[in-house]
């Protein structure tokens, strides 16, 4: 190769395109990361759109990157900036809007790796305190996000998978700290970090099936029992307006106050609580009912179709249909 053709691919390979953005006095300190991402995305998409028209020549073209300020590792810093419309809503949280982030991203990145909530507990103050099965420090979120995480798994495994991208790259390892706006950047790093990720968490996270999706709801119905079932295991079927379907009875409390003797009759009517799961795979959707809660609200008929209790030395199955 030519000493022109060398220093011309040399400042091919070196080459760079600065974008500053500036206020009027030439003082701003902070963008908007959406707007951030829309600019380096709309360079990649023109950088591609100039090598297929020819600019770089033949051959591969080169690929847009980004480089730190300083030599090392990477530090993006996103600032979570309340709307003055709402001082309040801001003053009354315990914790920051960074903070309950990282707590998201905590339990999200958790879950993505296979982690397990044995059992949670309902706080005063809305949130919910999750037990991990392998016995890991508990988590704390509001109950609201932990719905929310429970309910759109896809769209949150995703959104993870964009964050820790550059795992499936040059970077081994990803920290996570909550910082507040008044700290520095060496201030924020000399604390532990609260969430520590690397490259298996980012192949978990993409490594998902793009055909398997699941929805959950929860809705209260009147129903009638149409068939019970004491054996382990075994499902129920029960009439509501939503259809006559089998359910897996998952009421403890109704299930000892028949145990302790508590008649059935036909055309009882019950309020009860349904959790409904969805799961769609391959284009074919199932549901799983299970009632969660179930209280009587009007008896029927007295006849001779009276449920034994689960003690009982009669069969475990009873039909209760007209």
């Amino acid at each position: 190769m030519s000493e022109q053709l060398s220093k011309k691919r040399d400042d091919l390979l070196g080459g760079l395109v600065q974008l500053r953005f500036s206020d009027e006095a030439g003082s701003i300190t902070d963008i908007n990361a959406a707007e951030m991402a829309e600019s380096l995305l709309g360079l990649v998409e023109l950088n591609g759109q100039m090598a297929r028209a020819g600019l770089y020549g033949e051959g591969v073209p080169p690929e847009v990157r980004v480089r730190p300020p300083e030599k090392g590792s990477f530090i993006i810093e996103a600032i979570l900036q309340w709307s003055a419309a709402n001082p309040e809503g801001a003053l009354t949280m315990a914790t920051t809007a960074g903070g309950l982030l990282t707590q998201a991203i905590n339990v999200g990145i958790k879950v993505t790796r296979g982690g397990v909530v044995e059992d949670w507990d309902e706080l005063n103050n809305g949130d919910v305190k999750l037990k991990w099965k392998d016995g890991s420090t508990p988590s704390q979120v509001p109950a609201g996000v932990w719905k929310e995480l429970q309910k759109s798994k896809r769209q949150t495994r995703k959104a993870l998978s964009r964050i820790m991208a550059p795992l499936g790259d040059e970077a081994d390892m990803l920290e996570i700290r909550d910082g507040s706006g008044s700290e520095t950047t060496s201030e924020i790093l000399e604390t532990p970090p609260d969430v520590v990720a690397g490259r298996d968490d980012y192949r978990a996270a993409v490594h998902q099936s793009d055909d398997v999706s699941e929805w959950v709801n929860e809705f209260e119905a009147e129903a009638q029992l149409r068939s019970i079932d004491f054996k382990p295991g075994e499902k129920w079927r029960i009439k509501t307006l939503h259809g006559t379907r089998s359910v897996i009875m998952e009421d403890e409390e109704f299930l000892l106050q028949l145990d302790r003797g508590m008649a059935l009759h036909k055309n009882d009517i019950f309020d009860v609580t349904i959790r409904e799961v969805q799961t769609t795979k391959n284009s074919r959707t199932s549901k799983v009912w299970s009632v969660i809660k179930a209280t009587r609200k009007r008896r029927g008929e007295d006849d001779d179709n009276t449920t034994p209790s689960s003690g009982d030395s009669s069969t475990p199955e009873q039909d209760l249909a007209d």
